[in-house]
């Protein structure tokens, strides 16, 4: 089909279904779905005013949906979902029937009862899947992938109505790099980019789930794991659809020229850090949930992306986002690269002429006693330096996970000082 035939068939299909819908049964059956679809509305409202009011706290385990009710508290939630497409469904079978008897024609009211047995059993599965998995995580996936599902089929059902789908996929607006690019082409290359992106995020999300709850893999490497096969995917997705709709060989030529002129002005940066994200990843060098000090700040690595990484300060809790080529081109130190054991000192300088027994039995009792300190390695104390005045002693401990740092530490020097004060030992 060409251009021109392309824009006369989208003319005829505008003039089809504006004919169409200026029909008079037509419009009756209109005014029928929409009286119907409302009825059922008002009905369904008064009923679960009725329902809310005899039984008051069924309302609010629905609105909560709690796991692990009854089978009663089950099926009123069953109800507040079903209520409305089966009152629908039952209006409307009543109202085609009228008109059947009147020797109407009902296209358009048994094609609206279909879309109502469809969405009857899409208000079903949410009602499964709200019953059974996390509100939050439902939710996410209803709005992104469910709902958009429902709303083209209804679309596609109403265009089936006048006009021929499979020709209108085929109608060609414009053609790209010399191939008809139609309007299949389009609807494949942006919904199906859509929903391919969501399905493997959805993936991506359960695969992080098995990883670390199913063969108790840590979190590190199970989300440095995700993060490969999401892009690994998205990769792959991009690619078939491209190909799918007709995007040859000669356009990604023409396109990777382009773009290694836009790299030669400005995108060096970002084709960097794109590799260096790449590089990090594959050498697990570093994986979310990694203590580090980056610019002398101790923070933990939170997620890692192609292109940066963020890290969270665990001095004030704030987040920085980190293009991925610094730690490449800085030096950047990991307190969990092999293991998670984290050495900390602190100096207490002693009068001189105190018992360096006395010193270092209540330096050792005070680390031992300390939970977040660890018995092996055992904590030791050495006598670093002495004077006239002072002795210095060190308290070297260990702890199995840096993030307790500063916590411990200042925890420990305050018992050192109000144990030194009872047993009278003075602190130079």
């Amino acid at each position: 089909m060409s251009i021109k035939d392309s824009f006369q068939f989208i003319a005829d299909s505008l003039v089809k279904h504006a004919i169409f819908f200026q029909r008079f049964h037509v419009q009756m059956q209109l005014f029928a779905i929409v009286g119907t679809i409302g009825l059922a509305w008002l009905g369904a409202r008064w009923f679960r005013s009725w329902f809310s009011k005899r039984f008051p706290d069924v309302p609010k385990r629905i609105h909560r949906l709690e796991q692990n009710l009854s089978w009663w508290h089950y099926g009123s939630i069953a109800i507040h979902y079903l209520l409305i497409p089966i009152l629908s469904l039952i209006f409307l079978a009543f109202v085609s029937q009228l008109l059947l008897l009147q020797h109407w024609r009902i296209g358009l009211l048994n094609t609206a009862i279909e879309v109502l047995w469809v969405y009857l059993g899409y208000r079903f599965l949410l009602f499964s899947l709200y019953s059974l998995f996390p509100k939050d995580i439902v939710r996410q996936y209803h709005l992104r992938l469910l709902v958009p599902i429902f709303v083209l089929y209804t679309l596609g059902k109403v265009l089936s109505l006048s006009t021929n789908l499979v020709q209108l996929a085929q109608v060609v607006p414009v053609s790209l790099f010399g191939s008809p690019f139609t309007l299949g082409h389009l609807f494949v290359l942006t919904f199906g980019l859509y929903f391919w992106v969501v399905i493997v995020i959805f993936l991506e999300s359960l695969f992080v789930k098995i990883l670390t709850a199913g063969i108790h893999l840590e979190t590190g490497p199970a989300q440095a794991t995700s993060i490969l096969l999401r892009y690994g995917l998205l990769g792959m997705g991009i690619v078939l659809i491209l190909g799918y709709v007709g995007i040859k060989g000669t356009a990604f030529a023409a396109i990777t020229g382009g773009l290694s002129v836009g790299i030669g002005f400005g995108l060096q940066q970002v084709v960097s850090n794109f590799i260096s994200g790449i590089l990090l990843l594959f050498e697990g060098a570093l994986r979310p949930g990694d203590i580090i000090s980056v610019e002398g700040e101790i923070s933990e690595v939170k997620r890692m992306g192609i292109r940066a990484t963020t890290v969270r300060v665990l001095r004030d809790n704030s987040e920085k986002i980190i293009p991925n080529q610094m730690f490449f081109t800085k030096e950047v130190t990991t307190y969990t690269g092999s293991d998670r054991l984290t050495a900390r000192t602190i100096q207490v300088k002693a009068k001189s002429g105190s018992d360096l027994k006395l010193v270092t039995d209540l330096l050792l009792q005070i680390a031992a006693q300390y939970p977040k300190v660890l018995s092996d390695p055992t904590p030791i104390v050495s006598l670093v330096g002495f004077s006239d005045s002072s002795l210095t002693f060190e308290l070297k401990f260990w702890l199995a996970d840096p993030r307790y740092d500063s916590q411990v530490t200042s925890d420990i020097s305050f018992e050192i000082y109000r144990t030194f004060a009872a047993n009278q030992i003075q602190v130079s």
